[in-house]
């Protein structure tokens, strides 16, 4: 380690990721938990109440991103 910019972050010492970690922090931190709990509220709500829940979620999200990118 030669670059002096590089010499003082300390994550660069041991770069030793590969795509398969970069998708995988990517996802994860993009999706986050509420991904990892879509199929506990599947199962504990039912195909049914899920689908309803899942819907309305995406309608409301959807909703707060029309309304925060409008110019006032």
């Amino acid at each position: 380690m030669d670059d002096p910019q590089e010499a003082w972050l300390p994550i660069t010492e041991s770069r030793s990721g590969n795509v398969v970690t970069a998708v995988f922090h990517l996802l994860s931190s993009g999706i986050g938990i509420q991904a990892l709990l879509l199929p506990v509220a599947f199962a504990t709500l039912g195909w049914a109440w899920g689908a309803i829940c899942l819907s309305r979620s995406i309608y409301m999200a959807a909703l707060h991103h029309m309304d925060s990118c409008s110019i006032a």
